[in-house]
C-alpha cells in the first residue's frame, strides 16, 4: 500500500498544467485528502467499490465542492466521468484492488481477475478515451506487476494466486507508447509513473 504524499502534486500539477483528478480505490479518502490540497486542480473524482466505504468518503469531503465520490466497479464508473472530464491535463491515481488488503475484506474471495485487479482495464479505458491529452498516471502496487526488489519486498509467498495477470508491466508501456514514458519506483511496494514526454518543436 503507498501514498500520495510520496509525490510533489502541487508542482506536478504545475509543470504539466494538471486541472483534474481521478482516483480508483478511496479507501478512508486519505489519498483524496492529499490531492485536495494541490489548489490547482478544478475537480476531484474517487471511485470506491465498497458502499460503505464510498458513503464515508461523501461525508468525509462534504464541504469541498470539487469533490465527487463515487460508487461503484472503477472501469464502469471511470468510463461514465471520462466522457464528461474536459479535454484538460488530468492527474490519475489507480489504486484499486478488491476487495483491498486494507479492508479487512477476503481478497482471494473475487476469482474475476478483471474485478480484484482492474488496472489493465483501467489503463487501457484512458489510453482509449484520452487520446492526444497530456495526462499523468501514478499506479499504486507496482510490485503485483513486476518483481522487485522494493522497500517493502516482493509479493508475499502466500499472496493469493495472481490468475489472469501477467505480471509484466508491458501493457502500460505499450498503451502510452508513443506519448508517454513509464518510470518504475521501488519504494514502497512500488510506484509506476506514465509522465507525457516533452513537445519537441521543429526548428523553423
Amino acid at each position: 500500500m503507498g501514498t500520495l504524499a510520496h509525490f510533489p502534486l502541487a508542482a506536478m500539477a504545475r509543470m504539466h498544467d494538471i486541472q483534474h483528478f481521478v482516483e480508483t480505490g478511496t479507501a478512508q479518502g486519505d489519498g483524496l485528502a492529499i490531492a485536495a490540497q494541490v489548489k490547482e486542480l478544478k475537480s476531484l473524482h474517487s471511485i470506491e467499490i465498497i458502499p460503505e466505504l464510498a458513503a464515508s468518503a461523501k461525508a468525509r469531503f462534504a464541504s469541498d465542492k470539487r469533490i465527487k465520490v463515487w460508487h461503484g466497479n472503477s472501469v464502469d464508473v471511470m468510463e461514465k466521468i471520462l466522457n464528461k472530464l474536459p479535454a484538460e491535463p488530468c492527474l490519475f491515481w489507480l489504486d484499486a484492488h478488491f476487495p483491498g488488503a486494507h479492508t479487512g475484506a477476503d481478497y482471494a474471495a473475487e476469482e474475476d481477475a478483471h474485478k480484484r485487479l482492474p488496472l489493465v482495464d483501467e489503463v487501457e479505458l484512458i489510453a482509449n478515451v484520452r487520446v492526444g491529452i497530456r495526462d499523468i498516471l501514478l499506479i499504486d502496487d507496482a510490485r503485483i506487476y513486476q518483481p522487485g526488489p522494493y522497500g517493502d519486498g516482493d509479493l508475499p509467498a502466500d499472496w493469493p494466486p495472481l490468475k489472469g495477470v501477467d505480471r509484466s508491466l508491458d501493457f502500460v508501456r505499450q498503451a502510452f507508447s508513443a506519448t508517454h514514458g513509464v518510470v518504475v519506483d521501488y519504494a514502497d511496494q512500488g510506484y509506476v509513473m506514465v509522465v507525457p514526454r516533452p513537445i519537441m518543436r521543429k526548428a523553423a
